[in-house]
């Protein structure tokens, strides 16, 4: 998989909506 395992769960169960995942290296901002 091309994401990992906790951006694919943010985005499965998106619990801050309107906020990227600042976590992920993945996320540009």
């Amino acid at each position: 998989m091309a994401y990992s395992e906790k951006v694919m769960e943010h985005y499965t169960n998106p619990r801050n909506v309107g906020t990227l995942n600042k976590d992920s290296k993945s996320v540009g901002t």
